[in-house]
C-alpha cells in the first residue's frame, strides 16, 4: 500500500510537466485492448460494444504507448497487435528517472525498500525474517519501517495537497510551505531510505 502511495506521490511531483496521472488512466486502453485480444485468441467471444469502446479509447490514446512511432501504411489511431505498445504506462522510462527529472531522488531512495517489500522482493521480505533455535519468525514491525511510513505518508499528503492547491488555484501555497517546512524542522535530517538504520 505505502509503496503504491509512495509511487504515486513521486508522479505527482510535477504533474502539469509530466502528465504521469493522465499517462496513467490513459494506458488502461492498452491494457484492455491486451486483455481482449488475448481473450479472443483464446477462443472466447468479446462483446462487440466492449471491444468498440477499447478500439474508439485507443485510437485517441493509444499512439503515445507504441514502442515504434513509426507507422508506415497504418492509419493514425488504428489498434495494433498487443505487442506494439509498451509494457506499461512509463514507455521505458524507470521510476528513478522520472523522479530525477523532477527533483525527487529522496523520495526515489525510500520507494526503493518499500516496493521490494510490497512486491514480495527478496530484500523486502529477507529483512523481515529471522530464525530462532527451530522455528522462522516473520515481523513487519520495525521501529524505522514505522517511522519512515509515516515519514512517507506525511510526503504523499503534503504533495497531494500541493497538487490540489496549484491546479485549483486556491492560494494556499504559502500556508503549505509553511507546514512542510515546519514538519521538516521537527523530523530533522532527510531520512536515508535504509530502513534498519
Amino acid at each position: 500500500m505505502w509503496s503504491s502511495q509512495l509511487q504515486f506521490a513521486l508522479e505527482a511531483c510535477e504533474w502539469e510537466k509530466l502528465l504521469a496521472t493522465h499517462q496513467w488512466r490513459a494506458f488502461a486502453w492498452v491494457h484492455d485492448w491486451r486483455l481482449i485480444h488475448a481473450r479472443i485468441e483464446g477462443g472466447e467471444s468479446a462483446d462487440p460494444e466492449v471491444l468498440a469502446a477499447i478500439q474508439v479509447g485507443l485510437q485517441r490514446f493509444g499512439d503515445q504507448f507504441l514502442k515504434d512511432r513509426e507507422r508506415v501504411g497504418v492509419d493514425p489511431g488504428t489498434p495494433l497487435p498487443p505487442g506494439s505498445y509498451h509494457k506499461d504506462w512509463r514507455t521505458g522510462h524507470s521510476i528513478r528517472q522520472i523522479c530525477e527529472s523532477v527533483g525527487a531522488e529522496e523520495l526515489y531512495r525510500l520507494y526503493i525498500p518499500f516496493s521490494d517489500w510490497h512486491h514480495w522482493g527478496v530484500g523486502g521480505l529477507g529483512t523481515a525474517i529471522n530464525r530462532a533455535a527451530d522455528r522462522v519468525h516473520y515481523s513487519s514491525l520495525r521501529p524505522t519501517d514505522t517511522a519512515t511510513t509515516l515519514a512517507i505518508g506525511f510526503q504523499c499528503l503534503l504533495q497531494t495537497v500541493e497538487v490540489v492547491d496549484a491546479h485549483l488555484g486556491v492560494g494556499l501555497g504559502e500556508k503549505i510551505a509553511d507546514l512542510r517546512d515546519g514538519y521538516i524542522a521537527w523530523y530533522g535530517d532527510p531520512p536515508t531510505g535504509h530502513l534498519d538504520g
